[in-house]
Protein backbone atom coordinates (compact mmCIF):
# COMPACT_ATOMS: atom_id res chain seq x y z
CA UNK A 1 0.00 0.00 0.00
CA UNK A 2 1.68 3.29 -1.26
CA UNK A 3 0.05 6.33 0.55
CA UNK A 4 -0.69 9.74 -0.60
CA UNK A 5 3.01 11.57 -1.71
CA UNK A 6 4.96 7.87 -1.65
CA UNK A 7 6.57 6.49 -4.73
CA UNK A 8 6.16 3.35 -5.94
CA UNK A 9 9.76 1.83 -6.44
CA UNK A 10 10.14 0.68 -10.07
CA UNK A 11 9.83 -2.97 -9.62
CA UNK A 12 6.50 -2.30 -8.50
CA UNK A 13 5.51 0.04 -10.84
CA UNK A 14 6.78 -2.63 -13.62
CA UNK A 15 4.72 -5.17 -12.47
CA UNK A 16 1.15 -3.21 -11.85
CA UNK A 17 2.37 -1.76 -15.74
CA UNK A 18 2.31 -5.70 -16.96
CA UNK A 19 -0.71 -6.46 -15.01
CA UNK A 20 -2.65 -3.64 -16.96
CA UNK A 21 -1.06 -4.64 -19.97
CA UNK A 22 -2.85 -8.46 -19.87
CA UNK A 23 -6.09 -7.02 -18.74
CA UNK A 24 -6.69 -4.59 -21.57
CA UNK A 25 -5.40 -7.20 -23.99
CA UNK A 26 -8.26 -9.52 -22.52
CA UNK A 27 -10.70 -6.50 -22.92
CA UNK A 28 -9.61 -5.81 -26.48
CA UNK A 29 -10.13 -9.74 -27.40
CA UNK A 30 -14.06 -9.32 -26.35
CA UNK A 31 -14.18 -5.50 -28.08
CA UNK A 32 -12.81 -7.12 -30.85
CA UNK A 33 -15.70 -9.47 -31.53
CA UNK A 34 -17.97 -6.54 -30.90
CA UNK A 35 -16.53 -4.60 -33.89
CA UNK A 36 -18.09 -7.19 -35.70
CA UNK A 37 -21.17 -6.09 -35.82
CA UNK A 38 -22.85 -4.03 -38.59
CA UNK A 39 -24.62 -1.68 -36.00
CA UNK A 40 -21.91 -1.27 -34.21
CA UNK A 41 -19.50 -0.39 -37.11
CA UNK A 42 -21.89 2.27 -38.63
CA UNK A 43 -22.67 3.74 -35.21
CA UNK A 44 -18.71 4.33 -35.15
CA UNK A 45 -18.52 5.95 -38.72
CA UNK A 46 -21.52 8.62 -37.54
CA UNK A 47 -19.41 9.25 -34.52
CA UNK A 48 -16.12 9.33 -36.47
CA UNK A 49 -17.53 11.59 -39.13
CA UNK A 50 -19.07 13.84 -36.45
CA UNK A 51 -15.93 13.87 -34.21
CA UNK A 52 -13.67 15.13 -37.53
CA UNK A 53 -15.85 17.01 -38.52
CA UNK A 54 -15.91 19.11 -35.28
CA UNK A 55 -11.80 19.56 -34.93
CA UNK A 56 -11.27 20.20 -38.81
CA UNK A 57 -14.31 23.33 -38.04
CA UNK A 58 -12.27 24.60 -35.22
CA UNK A 59 -8.53 23.99 -37.00
CA UNK A 60 -10.16 26.21 -39.70
CA UNK A 61 -11.23 28.72 -36.75
CA UNK A 62 -8.04 29.26 -35.03
CA UNK A 63 -5.97 28.90 -38.48
CA UNK A 64 -8.74 32.12 -39.62
CA UNK A 65 -8.48 34.11 -36.52
CA UNK A 66 -5.28 33.52 -34.36
CA UNK A 67 -5.69 36.63 -32.65
CA UNK A 68 -8.20 35.30 -30.85
CA UNK A 69 -7.88 33.75 -27.35
CA UNK A 70 -9.47 29.98 -26.77
CA UNK A 71 -8.78 28.07 -23.48
CA UNK A 72 -10.56 24.85 -24.23
CA UNK A 73 -9.50 21.47 -24.81
CA UNK A 74 -10.19 21.63 -28.56
CA UNK A 75 -8.59 24.46 -29.77
CA UNK A 76 -5.61 22.87 -27.45
CA UNK A 77 -5.41 20.33 -29.13
CA UNK A 78 -5.60 21.36 -32.61
CA UNK A 79 -2.77 24.06 -31.78
CA UNK A 80 -0.57 21.04 -30.65
CA UNK A 81 0.94 18.17 -32.44
CA UNK A 82 -1.29 15.22 -31.85
CA UNK A 83 -2.72 13.52 -35.24
CA UNK A 84 -6.20 13.88 -35.97
CA UNK A 85 -6.66 10.17 -34.95
CA UNK A 86 -5.33 11.15 -31.61
CA UNK A 87 -7.69 13.97 -31.10
CA UNK A 88 -10.51 11.91 -31.94
CA UNK A 89 -9.73 9.22 -29.31
CA UNK A 90 -9.31 12.69 -26.86
CA UNK A 91 -12.62 13.50 -27.85
CA UNK A 92 -14.47 9.96 -27.48
CA UNK A 93 -12.90 10.35 -24.22
CA UNK A 94 -14.23 13.18 -23.14
CA UNK A 95 -17.58 12.37 -24.33
CA UNK A 96 -17.95 9.08 -23.16
CA UNK A 97 -16.25 9.25 -19.87
CA UNK A 98 -16.10 13.08 -19.16
CA UNK A 99 -19.68 13.16 -18.40
CA UNK A 100 -19.04 10.92 -15.39
CA UNK A 101 -16.92 12.63 -13.67
CA UNK A 102 -18.92 16.05 -14.08
CA UNK A 103 -21.76 14.27 -13.15
CA UNK A 104 -20.03 12.92 -10.26
CA UNK A 105 -18.38 16.47 -8.93
CA UNK A 106 -21.53 18.40 -8.92
CA UNK A 107 -22.58 15.29 -6.52
CA UNK A 108 -19.63 15.40 -4.14
CA UNK A 109 -20.09 19.24 -4.01
CA UNK A 110 -23.56 19.13 -3.33
CA UNK A 111 -23.37 16.89 -0.94
CA UNK A 112 -20.55 18.14 0.55
CA UNK A 113 -22.48 21.55 0.68
CA UNK A 114 -25.59 19.68 2.42
CA UNK A 115 -22.82 18.96 5.23
CA UNK A 116 -22.73 22.86 5.44
CA UNK A 117 -25.97 25.29 5.52
CA UNK A 118 -23.71 28.32 5.82
CA UNK A 119 -21.84 27.67 2.83
CA UNK A 120 -24.91 27.06 1.01
CA UNK A 121 -26.60 29.89 2.22
CA UNK A 122 -23.28 31.61 1.12
CA UNK A 123 -23.74 30.08 -2.16
CA UNK A 124 -27.35 31.40 -2.78
CA UNK A 125 -27.00 34.74 -1.22
CA UNK A 126 -23.61 34.83 -4.35
CA UNK A 127 -25.66 33.85 -7.27
CA UNK A 128 -28.94 35.97 -6.26
CA UNK A 129 -26.89 38.74 -5.44
CA UNK A 130 -25.00 38.43 -8.59
CA UNK A 131 -27.36 37.15 -11.19
CA UNK A 132 -30.80 38.29 -10.02
CA UNK A 133 -33.40 36.59 -11.66
CA UNK A 134 -32.02 36.43 -15.03
CA UNK A 135 -29.76 33.73 -17.13
CA UNK A 136 -26.93 33.78 -16.19
CA UNK A 137 -24.07 35.24 -18.54
CA UNK A 138 -20.79 33.73 -19.35
CA UNK A 139 -19.00 36.49 -17.45
CA UNK A 140 -21.23 36.12 -14.84
CA UNK A 141 -21.14 32.54 -14.09
CA UNK A 142 -16.96 33.74 -14.02
CA UNK A 143 -17.60 35.94 -11.15
CA UNK A 144 -19.34 33.08 -8.63
CA UNK A 145 -15.57 32.72 -7.34
CA UNK A 146 -17.32 31.22 -4.18
CA UNK A 147 -19.11 28.96 -6.47
CA UNK A 148 -15.92 27.76 -7.59
CA UNK A 149 -14.09 27.25 -4.73
CA UNK A 150 -16.57 24.97 -3.19
CA UNK A 151 -16.31 22.91 -6.63
CA UNK A 152 -12.91 22.87 -6.51
CA UNK A 153 -12.89 21.72 -2.95
CA UNK A 154 -15.04 19.17 -4.03
CA UNK A 155 -13.01 17.60 -6.42
CA UNK A 156 -10.14 17.93 -3.85
CA UNK A 157 -11.91 15.76 -1.10
CA UNK A 158 -13.85 13.37 -3.85
CA UNK A 159 -11.42 13.10 -7.02
CA UNK A 160 -14.29 11.18 -9.56
CA UNK A 161 -11.44 10.04 -11.81
CA UNK A 162 -8.15 9.71 -9.61
CA UNK A 163 -5.85 8.07 -12.36
CA UNK A 164 -6.27 6.74 -15.84
CA UNK A 165 -4.13 5.02 -18.12
CA UNK A 166 -2.00 6.05 -21.33
CA UNK A 167 -0.04 4.12 -23.90
CA UNK A 168 3.36 5.46 -24.58
CA UNK A 169 3.73 6.24 -27.95
CA UNK A 170 7.95 6.89 -28.47
CA UNK A 171 10.26 6.50 -25.36
CA UNK A 172 10.61 8.77 -23.49
CA UNK A 173 11.91 10.34 -19.48
CA UNK A 174 9.04 10.73 -17.17
CA UNK A 175 10.02 12.13 -13.73
CA UNK A 176 13.16 11.20 -14.76
CA UNK A 177 12.43 7.59 -15.46
CA UNK A 178 12.96 5.95 -18.68
CA UNK A 179 9.47 4.39 -19.85
CA UNK A 180 9.95 2.76 -23.22
CA UNK A 181 7.02 2.82 -26.24
CA UNK A 182 4.37 0.82 -25.75
CA UNK A 183 4.54 0.44 -22.16
CA UNK A 184 1.13 1.51 -20.47
CA UNK A 185 1.69 4.24 -17.65
CA UNK A 186 -1.09 5.16 -14.79
CA UNK A 187 -1.62 9.37 -13.85
CA UNK A 188 -2.97 9.64 -11.06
Amino acid sequence: HYGRGEQMPPLVATELGNMVWHLENQVMKLWRYHTLLPSFRRTMRNLDKFLYGIIERRRKEVQEHPEVQRHDCLSRMVQSDLTPLEMRDELVTLMFAGHDGIALALTYSSYLTSLHPEVEHRLRDDSRRLLGKTDPTYDQLSQLQFSEWVFREGLRLFTPVPNFGRRVVKDDVICGMPVKAGASVIIS
